[in-house]
């Protein structure tokens, strides 16, 4: 009887859960930055008649935010989803020691509503632990800094929580670094790389690949470290761009 041949690769299942991997990385190294943004009056979300009697569908319209499009809010919630009228672009936040003093949420500043979105803040340290873990107690003491730290990780596998799938699969993770692809040196390049590698090996793990194969599968693929600091800074620049139009629109 021949041996089964290899378990077979959805490549770009495994690449869409490096992309998570990488991020998770990244903003546990680096942080994200947020937004803020002058609000009008807030209101009850309209109810679309398409709602079922559990899930209620609330889908954002043109020029109103706080609701993403086709985002789901359980219907037993005690209060309705609010939806408020943009009156000005969003500035950009960066991460920073003054933006620590930011609240998130809707705050009345000089008589004025603003919604903000504050930056999440980095772990560096949980980074360097995991770096320079050898066994998988060092894992399992750096994933117990991480605590109720939260960095938007989204995954379609059932490791949906980062610091549990860490934990799980700190002895393949240690083995992954004993890999020779795995980057030793200390330049600043070779960090990115290895968030980048941790990345592969990760996203290969939770989908029941060794880590050898996710690595080989996803060697041309790679993640920038300035994702979230580029995507922020595109929306802020659409919605400035949005406000200019619909200002100079008004003033013909």
């Amino acid at each position: 009887m021949s041996r089964p041949g290899p378990k077979p690769v959805d490549v770009t299942h495994l690449q869409g859960e490096a992309v998570q991997w990488a991020c998770f990385f990244y903003t546990l190294r680096d942080g994200q930055p947020g937004t803020m943004q002058r609000v009008g009056q807030w209101k009850p979300a309209p109810i679309p008649p398409r709602s079922s009697s559990k899930w209620v569908g609330f889908a954002s319209g043109e020029g109103t935010i706080a609701l993403p499009a086709e985002m789901l809010y359980r219907r037993n919630k005690p209060v309705r989803p609010l939806t408020a009228q943009p009156l000005g672009p969003p500035i950009f936040i960066p991460v920073s020691e003054e933006a620590r003093a930011l609240r998130g949420g809707t705050v009345k500043m000089n008589g004025e509503d603003w919604l903000i979105f504050p930056p999440t803040f980095p772990k560096p340290e949980v980074w360097e632990q995991l770096k320079r873990a050898r066994t998988v107690r060092h894992i399992e003491e750096a994933v117990h800094e991480i605590g109720d730290w939260l960095s938007g990780f989204g995954s379609s596998t059932e490791w949906a929580n980062p610091a549990v799938a860490l934990s799980y699969f700190a002895k393949g993770l240690l083995d992954a670094k004993r890999l020779p692809h795995y980057p030793r040196t200390g330049r600043d390049r070779s960090d990115d790389k290895r968030v980048v590698f941790l990345a592969k090996v990760m996203a290969g793990l939770t989908l029941g690949l060794r880590p050898i194969t996710a690595v080989k599968r996803l060697s041309h693929w790679y993640w920038p470290k300035d994702w979230a600091e580029k995507s922020v800074r595109e929306f802020v620049e659409r919605e400035k761009q949005k406000f200019q139009g619909a200002k100079g629109g008004r003033g013909r």
